[in-house]
């Protein structure tokens, strides 16, 4: 679905799910930088 001004809806979720996989990128970078300190 395209993300335009009448479906706020689906942009929300799409912002939404951007930044849940965003932050586990991050952990998962922050994890692996921990182990390879430690």
């Amino acid at each position: 679905m395209p993300c335009g001004s009448s479906s706020s809806a689906c942009c929300s979720g799409r912002v939404l799910s951007y930044g849940i996989g965003l932050s586990f990128f991050t952990i998962q970078i922050f994890g692996y930088g921990l182990v390879y300190i430690f």
